[in-house]
Protein backbone atom coordinates (compact mmCIF):
# COMPACT_ATOMS: atom_id res chain seq x y z
CA UNK A 1 0.00 0.00 0.00
CA UNK A 2 1.34 3.37 -1.46
CA UNK A 3 -0.04 6.97 -0.82
CA UNK A 4 0.03 10.01 -2.94
CA UNK A 5 -0.83 12.84 -1.21
CA UNK A 6 -1.59 15.83 -3.08
CA UNK A 7 -0.76 19.79 -1.45
CA UNK A 8 -2.67 22.49 -2.89
CA UNK A 9 -1.27 24.84 0.15
CA UNK A 10 2.18 25.08 1.84
CA UNK A 11 1.04 24.72 5.30
CA UNK A 12 -1.89 21.83 4.56
CA UNK A 13 -0.48 18.68 4.91
CA UNK A 14 -1.66 14.93 5.99
CA UNK A 15 -1.27 15.99 10.18
CA UNK A 16 -2.92 13.35 11.72
CA UNK A 17 -3.10 11.38 8.86
CA UNK A 18 0.40 10.87 8.64
CA UNK A 19 0.59 9.39 12.38
CA UNK A 20 -2.23 6.78 11.09
CA UNK A 21 -0.23 5.47 8.36
CA UNK A 22 3.31 5.77 10.35
CA UNK A 23 1.25 3.43 12.96
CA UNK A 24 0.47 0.95 9.86
CA UNK A 25 4.11 1.44 7.89
CA UNK A 26 2.04 2.58 4.85
CA UNK A 27 4.60 4.41 2.86
CA UNK A 28 3.21 8.26 1.77
CA UNK A 29 4.82 10.93 -0.52
CA UNK A 30 3.91 14.55 -1.40
CA UNK A 31 3.62 15.73 -4.45
CA UNK A 32 3.01 19.58 -4.33
CA UNK A 33 0.43 20.48 -7.03
CA UNK A 34 1.33 23.82 -8.93
CA UNK A 35 5.17 22.44 -9.60
CA UNK A 36 4.74 21.80 -13.21
CA UNK A 37 2.95 18.38 -13.77
CA UNK A 38 0.78 17.86 -16.52
CA UNK A 39 -1.86 15.31 -18.04
CA UNK A 40 0.55 13.12 -19.17
CA UNK A 41 2.33 12.31 -15.84
CA UNK A 42 -0.60 10.75 -14.76
CA UNK A 43 -0.31 6.95 -15.78
CA UNK A 44 2.80 7.28 -14.52
CA UNK A 45 2.10 8.28 -11.16
CA UNK A 46 -0.68 5.92 -10.63
CA UNK A 47 1.22 2.97 -11.53
CA UNK A 48 3.14 4.07 -8.33
CA UNK A 49 0.74 4.44 -5.79
CA UNK A 50 -2.82 2.56 -4.48
CA UNK A 51 -4.07 5.40 -3.13
CA UNK A 52 -4.38 8.95 -3.39
CA UNK A 53 -5.09 12.11 -0.80
CA UNK A 54 -5.95 15.65 -1.94
CA UNK A 55 -6.07 18.18 -0.04
CA UNK A 56 -7.10 21.63 0.72
CA UNK A 57 -5.64 24.81 -0.18
CA UNK A 58 -7.10 28.57 -0.70
CA UNK A 59 -7.86 28.02 -4.51
CA UNK A 60 -11.27 27.84 -6.03
CA UNK A 61 -12.05 24.99 -8.24
CA UNK A 62 -13.52 28.04 -10.62
CA UNK A 63 -10.16 29.50 -11.18
CA UNK A 64 -8.79 26.89 -12.89
CA UNK A 65 -7.49 29.44 -15.62
CA UNK A 66 -5.40 30.93 -13.39
CA UNK A 67 -4.35 27.63 -11.51
CA UNK A 68 -3.79 25.52 -14.23
CA UNK A 69 -2.94 22.55 -12.04
CA UNK A 70 -6.27 22.36 -10.41
CA UNK A 71 -7.44 20.75 -13.81
CA UNK A 72 -4.54 18.44 -13.73
CA UNK A 73 -6.00 17.03 -10.46
CA UNK A 74 -9.80 16.42 -11.82
CA UNK A 75 -8.09 14.53 -14.47
CA UNK A 76 -6.41 12.51 -12.49
CA UNK A 77 -9.23 12.27 -10.13
CA UNK A 78 -11.15 10.81 -13.50
CA UNK A 79 -8.05 8.41 -14.17
CA UNK A 80 -8.01 6.98 -10.69
CA UNK A 81 -11.17 6.20 -10.44
CA UNK A 82 -11.20 4.47 -13.60
CA UNK A 83 -8.83 2.03 -12.34
CA UNK A 84 -10.96 1.86 -9.49
CA UNK A 85 -8.15 3.11 -6.89
CA UNK A 86 -8.87 4.84 -3.81
CA UNK A 87 -9.46 8.63 -3.72
CA UNK A 88 -9.61 10.65 -0.75
CA UNK A 89 -10.32 14.32 -0.73
CA UNK A 90 -10.09 17.07 2.05
CA UNK A 91 -11.94 20.47 1.10
CA UNK A 92 -10.75 22.55 -2.02
CA UNK A 93 -10.03 17.92 -2.55
CA UNK A 94 -13.76 17.42 -1.95
CA UNK A 95 -14.82 20.31 -4.41
CA UNK A 96 -12.20 18.81 -6.78
CA UNK A 97 -13.46 15.68 -7.31
CA UNK A 98 -17.82 17.32 -7.31
CA UNK A 99 -16.15 19.17 -10.16
CA UNK A 100 -14.40 16.48 -12.04
CA UNK A 101 -17.96 14.40 -11.51
CA UNK A 102 -19.83 17.11 -13.34
CA UNK A 103 -20.87 19.55 -10.20
CA UNK A 104 -20.91 22.96 -9.79
CA UNK A 105 -18.67 24.43 -7.38
CA UNK A 106 -19.00 27.95 -6.00
CA UNK A 107 -18.24 30.54 -3.29
CA UNK A 108 -20.85 30.62 -0.45
CA UNK A 109 -20.76 30.46 3.48
CA UNK A 110 -17.87 31.13 4.73
CA UNK A 111 -17.22 28.56 7.94
CA UNK A 112 -13.96 28.66 10.29
CA UNK A 113 -14.14 27.22 13.13
CA UNK A 114 -16.12 24.11 14.67
CA UNK A 115 -19.12 23.14 13.42
CA UNK A 116 -21.49 20.40 13.73
CA UNK A 117 -22.16 17.72 10.89
CA UNK A 118 -25.13 15.35 10.62
CA UNK A 119 -24.01 11.81 9.62
CA UNK A 120 -26.37 10.13 6.98
CA UNK A 121 -25.21 6.46 6.25
CA UNK A 122 -20.85 6.31 7.28
CA UNK A 123 -21.41 3.34 9.54
CA UNK A 124 -19.21 2.89 12.49
CA UNK A 125 -19.39 6.54 13.69
CA UNK A 126 -21.92 8.83 15.62
CA UNK A 127 -25.17 10.35 13.99
CA UNK A 128 -23.62 13.82 14.78
CA UNK A 129 -19.79 14.79 14.69
CA UNK A 130 -17.94 18.21 15.71
CA UNK A 131 -15.91 18.89 12.67
CA UNK A 132 -13.31 21.96 11.88
CA UNK A 133 -13.84 23.98 8.85
CA UNK A 134 -11.97 26.60 6.77
CA UNK A 135 -13.67 26.93 3.87
CA UNK A 136 -16.09 29.58 1.69
CA UNK A 137 -16.73 27.35 -1.28
CA UNK A 138 -19.14 24.65 -1.77
CA UNK A 139 -20.28 22.41 -4.22
CA UNK A 140 -23.60 20.24 -5.49
CA UNK A 141 -23.55 17.14 -5.66
CA UNK A 142 -22.61 15.14 -8.80
CA UNK A 143 -25.01 13.01 -10.10
CA UNK A 144 -24.85 9.36 -8.78
CA UNK A 145 -23.47 10.78 -5.82
CA UNK A 146 -24.23 9.26 -2.12
CA UNK A 147 -24.45 12.19 0.44
CA UNK A 148 -22.85 11.37 3.59
CA UNK A 149 -22.32 14.28 5.69
CA UNK A 150 -24.96 17.15 6.19
CA UNK A 151 -24.59 20.34 7.74
CA UNK A 152 -27.18 23.48 8.56
CA UNK A 153 -25.78 25.87 6.72
CA UNK A 154 -23.71 24.35 4.35
CA UNK A 155 -25.92 21.10 3.62
CA UNK A 156 -23.35 19.16 1.15
CA UNK A 157 -20.53 18.38 3.45
CA UNK A 158 -19.34 15.17 2.36
CA UNK A 159 -20.31 12.43 -0.42
CA UNK A 160 -18.99 9.05 -2.56
CA UNK A 161 -19.09 8.74 -5.62
CA UNK A 162 -17.64 4.89 -7.48
CA UNK A 163 -14.34 4.85 -5.61
CA UNK A 164 -14.24 8.22 -4.49
CA UNK A 165 -14.77 10.15 -0.93
CA UNK A 166 -15.26 13.87 -0.90
CA UNK A 167 -15.13 15.53 2.61
CA UNK A 168 -15.77 19.26 3.10
CA UNK A 169 -14.79 19.25 6.70
CA UNK A 170 -10.94 19.15 7.52
CA UNK A 171 -10.62 15.82 9.68
CA UNK A 172 -6.69 15.98 9.32
CA UNK A 173 -6.12 18.60 11.91
CA UNK A 174 -4.42 18.13 14.54
CA UNK A 175 -4.42 20.79 17.90
CA UNK A 176 -1.13 22.25 16.59
CA UNK A 177 -2.47 22.37 12.87
CA UNK A 178 -5.43 24.91 14.02
CA UNK A 179 -2.94 27.04 16.25
CA UNK A 180 -0.86 27.36 12.97
CA UNK A 181 -3.39 27.99 10.45
CA UNK A 182 -5.00 30.65 13.43
CA UNK A 183 -1.49 32.30 14.04
CA UNK A 184 -1.36 34.32 10.58
CA UNK A 185 -4.90 34.55 9.66
CA UNK A 186 -5.85 38.30 9.14
CA UNK A 187 -9.62 38.02 8.69
CA UNK A 188 -10.26 36.72 12.56
CA UNK A 189 -10.36 38.96 15.18
CA UNK A 190 -8.43 37.97 18.58
CA UNK A 191 -11.80 37.00 20.34
CA UNK A 192 -12.92 34.64 17.94
CA UNK A 193 -9.50 32.58 17.48
CA UNK A 194 -9.13 32.00 21.40
CA UNK A 195 -12.51 30.60 20.70
CA UNK A 196 -11.42 28.25 18.29
CA UNK A 197 -8.47 27.41 20.12
CA UNK A 198 -10.27 26.60 23.18
CA UNK A 199 -13.16 25.29 21.11
CA UNK A 200 -10.37 22.69 19.41
CA UNK A 201 -9.00 21.00 23.08
CA UNK A 202 -13.06 20.47 23.98
CA UNK A 203 -13.65 18.83 20.12
CA UNK A 204 -9.97 17.06 18.64
CA UNK A 205 -10.07 13.96 20.27
CA UNK A 206 -13.46 12.95 19.43
CA UNK A 207 -12.49 14.26 15.68
CA UNK A 208 -9.18 11.91 15.73
CA UNK A 209 -10.97 9.03 16.93
CA UNK A 210 -13.54 9.32 14.03
CA UNK A 211 -10.77 10.30 11.43
CA UNK A 212 -8.84 6.99 12.62
CA UNK A 213 -12.30 5.23 11.03
CA UNK A 214 -12.94 7.40 8.14
CA UNK A 215 -9.18 6.67 7.31
CA UNK A 216 -9.26 2.76 7.62
CA UNK A 217 -12.60 3.05 5.19
CA UNK A 218 -10.64 4.74 2.57
CA UNK A 219 -7.79 2.38 2.94
CA UNK A 220 -9.97 -0.94 2.51
CA UNK A 221 -12.29 1.22 0.22
CA UNK A 222 -14.94 0.45 2.75
CA UNK A 223 -17.28 3.36 1.88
Amino acid sequence: MRILAIKNAKNEELEYMEEIFESQNIEFNYLIAERGWKKSDIGNLLQDYTHVVILGGPQGVYEADKYPHLKTEMELIQAATKLKKPVLGICLGAQLIAAAFGARVYPYEKEVGWYQVENLGFEAMPKKLTVFQWHQDTFELPENAELLFTGEVVKNQGFTIKNALALQFHLEVKKETVRNWLRNEKSLGDEEKERIVEETDRYIEDLNRNTEIIVQKFLTSDF
